[in-house]
């Protein structure tokens, strides 16, 4: 596990947009970067290598790229980028394609043929999160690369919202992880990449029978996750959404050494304490907390909480009062 990062701001501003585009061609496909903001060019990287990938997140102001033929001749990787805008507007032109992007976007290029982009910000500044990944990892027929490359796709649903999410916590938390964990790491974001890209290209995900199950595990939890308010949420209803039965929901869930039921419950009890340690909610009764996270009977929840923490929510929020060295209450 290899991280690095840094911000232009620790530089001279006339120093900032060529030290951005030097580290940059050092760390992906090269390509001739221009900015309206090059006087004084305000960006930052956060950068993760591991197990063969590069996952990437950027803040900048404005960028224009251009990958030539040129370039191309001089140096191939052979890589594809697959490119999530969270914040801002952009656009490309690739594959004899042109198409504009906002924020939320994903799209897959492909480091053999020329790419014009750009960027720009909305506010303050663009962000985006990109992965560099081998092109033989992405093992799909030339048709279906033709209609994933250049062509964006929004990371708002299904596979490729689960791919968002777990790039932007994979960056922040990258670091925590081992060297030794490099390759399951690796096999977890590709399964999640290949999910997405066969959801775009409407193909069958290539997956490994146990990459298939750690994508449908990743699944259901974030189905879970949106729905703790529903007092109805329940195993029967986690498995009818997803197609399965319960016992299939339950041998699924094994390795997390805890129950469905029991995973809900402690996911509920988490987002209690969490308001209950919120002084903006302070005024807010404890049963209309409970309630808001799917627990509708107050001496029930009390009775939860004081098994998972110790307390009860009422001893809890009158210690978080106190002030925030006096909260971190152990499970």
């Amino acid at each position: 596990m290899y991280m690095t990062g840094y911000n232009t701001t620790m530089l001279e501003p006339e120093n900032r947009f060529p030290f951005w585009w030097e580290m940059s061609s050092r760390a992906h496909v090269r390509c001739w970067i221009r900015s309206e903001h090059e006087r004084d060019f305000v960006a930052s990287v956060r950068s993760l290598t591991f197990g063969g990938l590069v996952v990437t997140a950027l803040t900048y102001p404005s960028l224009q790229v251009e990958r030539t033929p040129k370039l191309i001749r001089q140096d191939d990787p052979e890589v594809f980028q697959l490119n999530l805008l969270t914040q801002g507007r952009g656009g490309i032109e690739h594959r004899d394609r042109r198409v504009t992007l906002s924020g939320g976007d994903f799209v897959l290029c492909d480091s053999s043929y020329p790419l014009q982009g750009w960027r720009s910000a909305v506010g303050s500044h663009a962000s985006a999160l990109l992965v560099q990944i081998p092109r033989r990892w992405l093992p799909f027929s030339g048709e279906a690369i033709d209609r994933l490359v250049g062509r964006p796709f929004s990371s708002a649903k299904g596979g490729a919202a689960l791919l968002a999410e777990h790039l932007a916590t994979l960056i922040a938390r990258g670091e925590e992880c081992a060297d030794a964990d490099e390759a399951a790491l690796a096999d977890a974001v590709m399964a999640l990449i290949l999910v997405a890209c066969s959801q775009r290209a409407a193909v069958p995900a290539p997956l490994s029978p146990e990459a298939r199950k750690r994508v449908q595990l990743k699944q259901m939890k974030r189905f879970m996750l949106q729905r703790l308010s529903d007092p109805g949420l329940s195993p029967a209803t986690v498995a009818v959404a997803h197609g399965i039965s319960l016992r299939q929901l339950q041998k699924s869930f094994q390795a997390e050494g805890v129950g469905v039921s029991a995973w809900i419950r402690r996911k509920r009890l988490e987002r209690c304490r969490r308001d209950l340690a919120d002084p903006l909610l302070a005024d807010r009764p404890i049963h209309a907390i409970a309630a808001r996270w799917g627990i509708v009977d107050g001496p029930h929840f009390s009775r939860l909480f004081k098994s998972a923490f110790g307390v009860t929510p009422g001893e809890y929020r009158k210690v978080v009062a106190i002030g925030p060295d006096c909260a971190d209450i152990q499970e």
